[in-house]
């Protein structure tokens, strides 16, 4: 059905997402814990399903790798103090991952669930009493 309207592909737009949500976590567990342990600690049991597979099966792998430089393309937009344009930035960085950067509906889309991912973060974050 998104075929009629986009040509984005299904497929990619769901991996991007999940791609996207890690981001938007690494994101806000830094905002919210800064360079610490808890941060370190919190970082590294989301993460170790995700290496656990990874190890398993080289499509997991390759996945993984791939997972790891969208995290680190994310994170270099994490430069201006403009949370407006680092918005924009990241719908457009996402929308560019899915292959179709003309599509303002894809940046959109990333920009939405970049910034709901952080704000369901944060309030499990709060309501842990790991963050205020």
């Amino acid at each position: 059905m998104l075929q009629q309207y986009s040509p984005l592909s299904v497929d990619t737009l769901l991996g991007e997402l999940l791609f996207l949500k890690v981001a938007a976590v690494d994101f806000v567990t830094y905002l919210a814990l800064g360079n610490s342990s808890a941060e370190q600690n919190l970082l590294n049991a989301f993460f170790t399903p995700f290496e656990q597979l990874a190890s398993q099966r080289a499509d997991h792998a390759r996945n993984f790798a791939t997972m790891k430089s969208r995290l680190g393309s994310y994170s270099e937009l994490a430069t201006t103090d403009d949370l407006k344009q680092f918005m924009w930035n990241i719908g457009k960085l996402f929308a560019t991952f899915c292959k179709c950067e003309m599509e303002p509906t894809a940046a959109t889309v990333g920009n939405i669930v970049f910034g709901g991912t952080v704000q369901a973060v944060q309030a499990a974050l709060r309501a842990s009493g790991m963050a205020k």
